[in-house]
């Protein structure tokens, strides 16, 4: 890779926000397979390979959504303190 296809590639990388996806509407298998292949790709530390990933959808997304949510309603509140609020 030369420089200049290096520059563009970090100068267009982009954040991507929950209220930017569309409720209801699944991602395609094609690119679930191909974001974790390119994962696999992410440098770690000390070769500690072999990846695993866990892919939710359907019935099972909704346990695991359900799951956090109730989790986070009980620790988060637990936690809140004046200190790591934010202003």
């Amino acid at each position: 890779m030369k420089a200049p296809q290096l520059n563009e590639l970090i100068r267009s990388r982009r954040s991507v926000f929950p209220a930017q996806f569309i409720p209801g509407k699944p991602v395609d298998k094609e690119i679930i397979e191909q974001v974790i292949t390119n994962a696999t790709w992410a440098p770690n530390h000390g070769q500690a390979e072999p990846w695993q990933f866990t892919v939710f959808s359907g019935k099972g997304l909704v346990k695991l959504s359900t799951f956090q949510s109730e989790l986070y309603k009980q620790k988060a509140v637990k936690n809140l303190t004046q200190s790591n609020l934010r202003n």
